[in-house]
């Protein structure tokens, strides 16, 4: 990926990392990595049918400078507790599909799953709010992030992740 998309990429993920924080909940919609594979490379239209059949609903389009932003939420009782967008990048023939949730039974989940598939392990990057983790394998990059939000009542810190996986030009 070139700078510019590395760096836009970075602050989608930043971006939605902050709209986890404001929504999360301990209840998630769960998805696999075989989802978020399967979700990266399908149409527009299979993937609104397959996300919707999930429970995931409508939460609106961003159209960004470099990248339009197809988001969807997961509710319980009223309150949004996983979050799911796809990323069309405008200024490089790619995609990525970002999955976000507090559940750390999911984010294992997906940890072990990813071991299993193939990906290798890449680098690491971390800042004052959170810790990314890259894998690759083939064309496909992803990335696990991890962020904690201190802000709650009582001093509470709640940890959320954030699963994205990308293709990649070569």
């Amino acid at each position: 990926m070139s700078i510019t998309s590395d760096l836009t990429m970075r602050a989608i993920i930043q971006t939605s990392i902050i709209i986890l924080l404001t929504f999360g909940s301990a209840h998630s919609q769960s998805l696999t990595l075989t989802d978020l594979i399967k979700l990266n490379v399908l149409n527009e239209d299979e993937f609104d049918t397959f996300i919707t059949t999930k429970g995931f609903t409508y939460d609106g389009l961003e159209n960004r400078e470099h990248a339009n932003i197809k988001s969807y939420a997961y509710y319980v009782n009223s309150v949004k507790t996983s979050y799911l967008s796809k990323v069309t990048y405008k200024t490089v023939k790619s995609q990525m599909v970002s999955f976000q949730t507090p559940s750390t039974s999911i984010y294992l989940n997906i940890k072990t799953e990813l071991k299993k598939i193939g990906f290798i392990y890449a680098r690491k990057e971390t800042n004052d709010q959170a810790t990314f983790l890259y894998y690759t394998k083939d064309n496909m990059e992803l990335t696990l992030v991890s962020s904690t939000d201190e802000s709650r009542p009582n001093g509470a810190v709640k940890t959320f992740y954030e699963i994205s996986i990308s293709n990649t030009v070569k």
